[in-house]
């Protein structure tokens, strides 16, 4: 073997080594490189997309806490949205988002939950789904609304909701014609706090339900406390003229049967009920 025959031997198998460890370091990279898989569509996000939007946003602040509140006379020291029982009126289109931010000024933590709207579970509310907010702290509610409807708003934590932290809110059906001169907004309530037993003197006095029949007593306090309204007033004229009005009533007290009848009037024909 000549010397030129020995080194075209040696420097094909340099070659070829190198050739060999150039392929091992690819191929131990290729080994390393995670496969890409498709993540799974989130399942609240298809939810959401599935819903109408308009594009347009709807935004408010609320504040619970302490309030002096004058029931007509007698003034509660109980705790309201913005220092008014009902709350602000929360009102937007189907398909609207809605952008609720809720400062807590109370001493514990609280919630928004929106009483029969359909809407992301992580919005909606109440533990552990959405989490409570923290006093001094500030969360905020995004969702849009699919259905039309007059609905409410309340806390999930504790009697809350029984000192009076409630709204009304309303989402408007754009292609509903509206044929009507005036609208009232009433919000419903077995109000105790300030003129009788308080709501937690209530729920202490609750007695254990015995068989399917419900309650072995009656809850204390309840018989005769009046019932609270708030809307917006009709003046005499108005009364006396001839004027067709849309009345949307919602209850903050859902366990409770109530007739609304108005006088010298025909009865109300309801343009939709739900129990929320």
């Amino acid at each position: 073997m000549n010397r030129q025959s020995v080194g075209t031997t040696i420097l094909t198998r340099r070659t070829f080594l190198a050739a060999t460890l150039a392929a091992s370091t690819a191929a131990m990279a290729a080994c390393g490189k995670p496969t890409s898989v498709n993540p799974a569509p989130d399942p609240i996000a298809v939810a959401e997309a599935a819903r109408p939007h308009t594009g347009r946003t709807v935004t408010a602040a609320l504040t619970p806490g302490p309030a002096d509140i004058d029931l007509g006379g007698p003034v509660a020291r109980t705790l309201a949205y913005n220092n008014s029982v009902p709350g602000p009126l929360i009102r937007a289109n189907v398909g609207d988002e809605l952008a609720i931010s809720v400062t807590n000024g109370l001493d514990h933590p609280s919630s928004l939950h929106w009483h029969g709207i359909a809407l992301r579970n992580d919005m909606d509310g109440a533990t552990p789904a959405t989490p409570n907010i923290d006093p001094s702290s500030t969360f905020t509610y995004r969702f849009s609304a699919p259905h039309p409807g007059t609905y409410w708003a309340h806390p999930h934590t504790g009697l809350d909701a029984d000192y009076g932290l409630y709204a009304p809110v309303i989402i408007d059906d754009p292609a509903e014609p509206g044929r009507y001169d005036a609208e009232w907004i009433v919000v419903l309530d077995d109000w105790t706090d300030g003129i009788g037993s308080s709501p937690q003197q209530l729920y202490d006095g609750l007695r254990p339900v015995t068989g399917a029949g419900g309650h072995s007593g009656g809850m204390p306090g309840m018989s005769g406390t009046p019932l609270e309204c708030q809307g917006f007033p009709v003046s005499a004229a108005w009364a006396r003229a001839r004027f067709s009005g849309a009345t949307r009533v919602t209850s903050a007290t859902p366990s409770t049967w109530r007739t609304v009848a108005f006088r010298r009037h025909r009865p109300l024909s309801p343009l939709a009920l739900g129990s929320g």
